[in-house]
């Protein structure tokens, strides 16, 4: 069984960020709170009302409504920014659309505050308490958004942050809270229900629970319930699917940069340790001296080493899926054991039944905070039962295919075989770990024959190198392009990586110098050229123009060696 891994570009690496993703599921969320202050009254009798009751007070629907129509504009700037549409102006967009959306929120609670007073037997209602909420989240969605924005050089060339499974996530969010949005409207105006209680209704709908206290009693209602629930169903599975996929592909990018940090480990200990050895072995040869033999790895051992990382990783991820799951639930059933003044072991049986969709119906939550912390907490919560079942079931599948051909690995491993050594990895994607593995065997062949090692070594080296110094200078180019001559910020990397190769290239060219000079010694005459010290030039992070590149690259990279072989005498 080989370790297949999924390249990621250098984009992903260095443009991926956490604020932009935040941003990307607060939005929807913020959509959803901020239209019940508007859809009914402030104060009742009381907590939550059957009855819809619009808020009558002209100043406070005028904030309100300007309010939404910013929210509204903010987000369809932020989608712009996501589709890697005008990303620096979509995001001032965004980001006046949601503060504004703040200011005049806040200002209508003010207003409120200060104008009107509470009749007695009457208390603040919950579409008062969404509007603190609203405020809170949009000022948050916009303070992100400034940080992103000034944290990554006013996001000149950084795109919007988000991966493609990232960005079909923010835009699977969208969906489902405007289909939620239209689903509550169409149902409040058949059932005569609030805003809020036909969310908990399409939400209790399409997440297939089904606890019973809220069901469509009209023809009218029933008719349309049929086609709204078969489409939300479906929303829901892919939007929980696509929750696993990111949260998956962050554990992925996080094993693929560990297996870099092994690779280049390799490379240093290759370079600090093993050319040291083969020097002093020179000298020690001089003196008729021997030394033991370096156990070299092979493919077979390299192969089995990324495995045991693979399993590691997938363990890693259902510790972090279990924990999540526990924690959330426990964290749950306190909130509902306090917002519903049920006993905790109560609160607790009600998560289990509502985060595996099993929804008997005995215990429903009927206060307004219950119900829009159970609006919120049922996403994520089928979100990470979904997330544990997934690991748990890759993790008993990867260790069944493991197992299988743990043998065959043994068995290829005591065999040593050393075939093909220049391997087709290292026509293996640029940027690829793999790359670096195979390298570094390459570099560590060892048949007893210290001459053959040598050249075998020299040629797999130069046409690793080659492909490097090509895909060095392209990359260079392509980021002065796109910077406009500015600091790319995925060079320091590149740039670190290379030296490496220069590093472990120039040592093999010396040893070989030193090694082949005697005619006597062998009959390969060796001429090599130093290798062309790319990496220092500064001229590449300058030079911008395409006329430069031809330039470079039909440059010393062409002539890394010259070697003549001569039949023995």
């Amino acid at each position: 069984m080989r370790v297949e891994l999924k390249p990621i570009t250098s984009y992903d690496y260095h443009s991926l960020r956490q604020l932009p993703m935040f941003v990307g599921l607060l939005a929807p969320l913020c959509v959803l709170l901020s239209i019940p202050p508007i859809s009914g009254s402030w104060s009742s009798d009381e907590f939550i009302s059957n009855i819809r009751d619009f808020q009558d007070n002209s100043a406070i629907l005028t904030l309100l409504s300007i309010g939404i129509i910013c929210l509204l504009f903010g987000n369809l700037a932020l989608l712009f920014r996501f589709l890697e549409r005008w990303v620096i102006i979509s995001t001032l967009c965004s980001v006046f659309g949601y503060f504004m959306n703040f200011a005049l929120t806040l200002s209508a609670i003010l207003y409120f505050r200060f104008t009107f007073v509470i009749e007695d037997g009457k208390k603040l209602s919950g579409e008062y308490y969404a509007a603190y909420a609203s405020c809170a989240i949009s000022f948050t969605i916009a303070l992100f958004l400034v940080i992103d924005f000034f944290r990554n050089n006013h996001l000149r060339g950084r795109g919007s942050g988000l991966s493609k499974q990232q960005r079909v996530l923010v835009f699977m969010a969208l969906v489902v809270a405007i289909w939620a949005v239209l689903g509550a409207l169409v149902y409040g105006k058949l059932q005569g229900w609030t805003f809020t209680r036909g969310i908990y209704f399409v939400l209790v709908t399409s997440t297939t629970i089904g606890f019973g206290d809220f069901v469509p009693k009209t023809s009218a209602s029933q008719a349309f319930n049929i086609f709204y629930a078969s489409i939300g169903i479906i929303m829901m599975g892919m939007f929980i699917a696509f929750i696993r996929s990111v949260i998956l592909e962050y554990f992925q990018n996080k094993y693929y940069l560990k297996l870099e940090n092994m690779a280049d480990s390799k490379l240093d200990n290759l370079a600090h340790s093993d050319f040291r050895t083969s020097m002093d072995e020179k000298e020690l040869n001089a003196l008729n001296l021997t030394t033991d033999k370096i156990h070299v790895k092979t493919s077979e051992e390299h192969e089995m080493e990324l495995q045991n990382a693979q399993f590691k990783q997938y363990v890693r991820q259902l510790r972090f899926s279990t924990l999540a799951m526990v924690i959330f639930w426990v964290l749950g059933a306190a909130l509902f054991s306090w917002v519903e003044e049920w006993d905790y072991f109560k609160a607790f049986y009600f998560c289990f039944i509502s985060f595996t969709t099993i929804g008997y119906g005995d215990i429903s939550v009927t206060s307004f905070p219950g119900t829009v912390i159970f609006c919120v907490y049922v996403l994520v919560g089928l979100a990470t039962m979904a997330y544990f079942i997934s690991v748990a079931t890759e993790l008993f599948s990867f260790v069944i295919d493991r197992n299988s051909d743990i043998v065959e690995i043994k068995r290829k491993i005591l065999t040593n075989s050393n075939e093909n050594l220049r391997s087709k990895d290292l026509d293996s994607p640029i940027g690829d770990p793999k790359r670096d593995f195979a390298l570094v065997e390459a570099l560590e062949l060892d048949t007893g024959n210290e001459r053959e090692d040598l050249i075998q070594k020299l040629l797999s080296m130069t046409e690793f190198y080659h492909k490097e110094v090509q895909h060095f200078v392209k990359s260079l180019s392509d980021a002065n392009d796109l910077y406009n001559g500015k600091k790319d910020p995925k060079n320091s990397a590149l740039l670190q990586k290379f030296q490496k190769y220069d590093k472990l290239y120039a040592q093999l060219i010396q040893i070989s110098q030193s090694k082949l000079k005697d005619p006597n010694a062998c009959n390969i005459r060796i001429e090599i050229d130093s290798p062309p010290a790319v990496f220092k030039s500064p001229e590449i992070h300058q030079q911008s123009e395409p006329r430069r590149i031809p330039q470079i690259r039909q440059g010393p990279t062409v002539q890394l060696y010259k070697t003549y072989i001569t039949p023995p005498s």
